[in-house]
């Protein structure tokens, strides 16, 4: 979908990126990680040309981006930063109907695009649709300014620190929301953040830069357990537990209790059981964090939403323990 081939950024003598080249497949959400001014923007805005590469090239399903003008590229590229840049003067219907507008798309067109997009980002037409930006929420301006980048339906979505400005219990309910939204409408994603948990909780895959240059390309189990070298490893050290508890899931611990003598009650053996739902893909974090003191058991779904055991609490840490440890033991 978007290739990346030796490309270099440099600002007289001085090396924004250097030589990175790595392949973004269609449909994932990528994130780009690393320490303060290693590149990550500048590597984003190289995509859409609003930087030009000193360098290399840059793909978009085989065809180089210089091939064709920079307005009709950004036109198939959806872009949200942190600061949202929603247009103050204009309602939120105009400012969604940006890019439909400079399509010429016809007015009833717009009208249900511009309604579809509301309510699929959660906001009421008939609530928010003549409201002015600054009648909104930060949370709601940044649902708005996803809503503008989704408007013309790109394939490809650009997020620059989409949740930087926003309060922390905002940030959490705000990314969660997109987190399923991304999801469901199959576009390729490319994310910036700051925020390690963050990419964790929302990216396919990470490429982690450094200085400027790649130090690792993977999922995020895999930089975690497997890093390529000492700064990949030193780079997650700090929240190094949550990350892990993030990386593992509920069906990893199913896995591997099914394979001990600490095996959980099947479903297929016809027993019923009750309390809280974990799917199979869920981090251990996540059932961690929404665990609730009287719950003794957890009932497992797997992908196609079948019950197909339950695990005890006890079980579930003991698990996530063992696959940790199975996972440090590969590593070494």
């Amino acid at each position: 979908m978007i290739e990346l081939q030796k490309v270099s950024k440099y600002y007289g003598q001085k090396a924004a990126v250097v030589d990175l080249s790595f392949k973004i497949e269609e449909g994932e959400i990528f994130g780009l990680i690393g320490t303060s001014g290693c590149g990550k923007t500048t590597t984003l805005k190289m995509i859409n040309r609003l930087v030009t590469p000193s360098s290399g090239h840059i793909l978009i399903n085989g065809e180089d981006i210089n091939s064709q003008p920079s307005e009709t590229l950004r036109r198939h590229i959806g872009y949200v930063i942190q600061n949202v840049g929603l247009f103050p003067h204009y309602t939120v219907q105009q400012n969604i109907a940006t890019v439909p507008r400079l399509l010429q798309w016809d007015d009833q067109r717009i009208s249900e695009r511009t309604q579809q997009l509301l309510r699929m980002v959660g906001l009421e037409p008939e609530t928010f649709a003549r409201r002015a930006p600054d009648e909104l929420s930060g949370g709601q301006q940044q649902r708005v300014g996803l809503a503008r980048a989704l408007a013309a339906d790109p394939p490809i979505i650009l997020m620059d620190e989409p949740f930087g400005a926003l309060d922390p219990i905002t940030k959490q309910q705000v990314r969660g929301e997109v987190k399923q939204l991304l999801k469901n409408i199959q576009k390729t994603i490319v994310l910036v953040t700051h925020d390690v948990g963050e990419a964790f909780d929302m990216c396919d895959r990470l490429c982690l830069l450094d200085q400027g240059k790649v130090q690792q390309v993977g999922t995020p189990r895999e930089l975690l357990f497997n890093p390529q070298n000492d700064f990949v490893d030193s780079f997650f050290k700090s929240n190094r537990l949550q990350l892990e508890m993030m990386s593992i899931t509920t069906g990893d611990i199913l896995e591997i209790l099914q394979s001990s003598a600490d095996t959980p009650r099947s479903f297929s053996e016809g027993f019923e059981g009750n309390g809280p739902r974990a799917a199979a893909n869920d981090s251990f974090f996540s059932v961690f964090q929404d665990a609730k003191p009287e719950a003794h058991s957890y009932v497992i779904y797997d992908k196609e939403d079948q019950p197909v055991a339950s695990v005890t609490s006890e079980q579930l840490l003991s698990g996530f323990y063992r696959v940790r440890h199975k996972l440090k033991e590969k590593q070494g």
